[in-house]
Parts: structure tokens; sequence; C-alpha cells
């Protein structure tokens, strides 16, 4: 279901099927290797990053570029705080 869902271009949908489907299925917490679910998400990011076009990508990264500015230095600034404390 959750495959199919992703094929209907519901990204969101799959992810609720899919992580519903682990919690009711009880698949062991070791179901899948580390490594192996790692190479899966590099995998799946170089598909994402294959299926934006040249212009999209440039329009994303002038809308989101102060978002994504202002999260890394509030999460450095956090870092440097508590290192402080610790």
């Amino acid at each position: 279901m959750a495959f199919g869902s992703i094929l209907i271009g519901s990204p969101l949908l799959a992810l609720v099927l899919g992580s519903a489907f682990a919690i009711i299925s009880r698949t062991p917490e070791n179901f899948i290797d580390k490594s192996i679910g790692t190479t899966f998400l590099q995998i799946a990011i170089i598909i994402i990053g294959l299926t934006i076009t040249a212009s999209n990508a440039f329009e994303l990264t002038a809308k989101y570029f102060p978002y994504i500015s202002i999260f890394v230095l509030l999460v450095l600034s956090v870092g440097a705080f508590l290192s402080n404390l610790l």
C-alpha cells in the first residue's frame, strides 16, 4: 500500500502507511541492518536530486536560503551554549 501511494504521488501518505505497517506488524528492531538502511537513504536522496531541474534548484535555494542559514546559526549557537555548560 505504501509503495502504491508513492506511485500516485503522495509521499506523506506512503510515510504514514509504512509507519503504521511497521508498528502493527511489530517488526524487530534489527530487521534492516543500519548499513543497508543508510544505503537506501543515500539512493533515495540521489534519486530525488535527479528529479529536480536546475531552475527549480536555484529557485528553492533562493527561497529557503535565509531560513536554512538562520537554522544553522541557531543550532551552532545552541551547541556552543551547551558545550559551555558542560
